[in-house]
């Protein structure tokens, strides 16, 4: 009876080799090793999309420290507790992923992952090719136009913006008149302008 068992764990160990070999030889695994060869099969780890989950609000909230609270299954999707710890203080969310990674909800409105990393990653590029350049945005907080403005910029448009408000003899300095206002150099272009004219005007591209 034992080697019965035996023998049937044996075979089963012989058929998952043969499995492994054949998806080696076909090029389906990567040469870097049995962990990514079986993620390639069974898909990310709970552990490894939790992370990659953090990571990304991270990118999407600029000077915000996030750590993993709690993963768990609900619904036939992972369940992420996510604490954000900011300058504002301490705040907690929820965010649904798919069990392959692929898509995410942290309201009704299901996302794909990837996508969502590739426009804030070339927003962010955008903006630190922007500021290479020189370009300041010259506005007031909570006034109507400079927030479009910097909308139209995506969220790493604050490191941009220059407070008329609080920097008062800076913008007098760079003859800023109206807010917003695009301060180049010497050069000052008043009003709300388009990704496509920061294109023209400095040569950085979105995307």
């Amino acid at each position: 009876m034992v080697f019965g068992k035996r023998l049937i764990v044996l075979i089963a160990v012989l058929v998952v080799a043969i499995i492994l070999a054949a998806l080696f030889l076909t090029g389906m695994i990567p040469t870097t090793g049995a962990a990514v060869a079986l993620t390639n099969i069974f898909g990310p780890s709970k552990e490894t999309i939790a992370a990659n989950v953090k990571n990304l609000y991270e990118l999407a909230n600029p000077g915000v420290t996030t750590s993993v609270v709690t993963t768990t299954e609900q619904d036939g999707m992972y369940k992420i507790v996510l604490k954000l710890d900011s300058q504002s203080g301490t705040s907690y969310n929820e965010v649904f992923v798919t069990k392959d990674g692929e898509m995410m909800a942290d309201s009704s409105n299901m996302v794909p992952v990837q996508q969502y990393v590739s426009s804030i990653t070339n927003y962010r590029n955008f903006v630190s090719c922007l500021y290479g350049k020189g370009v300041r945005i010259a506005g007031l907080t909570n006034q109507t136009a400079t927030d479009t403005q910097l909308n139209l910029l995506g969220r790493y448009s604050p490191a941009l913006f220059v407070d008329c408000g609080t920097n008062l003899n800076a913008c007098i300095s760079a003859n800023v008149t109206q807010v917003p206002s695009v301060v180049i150099g010497q050069y000052v272009i008043p009003g709300v302008q388009s990704v496509d004219w920061f294109t023209q005007v400095t040569g950085c591209k979105l995307g």
